[in-house]
């Protein structure tokens, strides 16, 4: 079975109808996918960028290398960023 689509009409002013058709037309593809396809991009990127400084900012003083596998085991991890707890080194001497 095929996938489904779904569909939402959007409005555009006319430059920007003209921008993204003529754009689309010199690419060959439809608007549509077009606008799938950046959409999608653009969402991917924004939550990239959400993780990068979710760890800059609670991991301020890991070398890049230990940055990279906190990122990766985030991203592996079933487990989302809100249910990470912030600890200090005081919190597990009294553990």
């Amino acid at each position: 079975m095929g996938k489904k689509f779904h569909k939402h009409n959007i409005l555009f002013r006319d430059d920007e109808y003209i921008e993204i058709k003529e754009y689309c037309k010199k690419i060959g593809v439809s608007i549509s996918r077009f606008i799938r396809e950046v959409a999608t991009e653009k969402i991917k990127k924004l939550e990239e960028q959400n993780l990068l400084d979710f760890v800059s900012g609670n991991c301020k003083y890991l070398a890049k290398e230990e940055k990279k596998e906190v990122i990766n085991f985030i991203e592996s991890s079933d487990v989302t960023k809100e249910e990470f707890e912030e600890i200090i080194i005081d919190d597990i001497l009294q553990r």
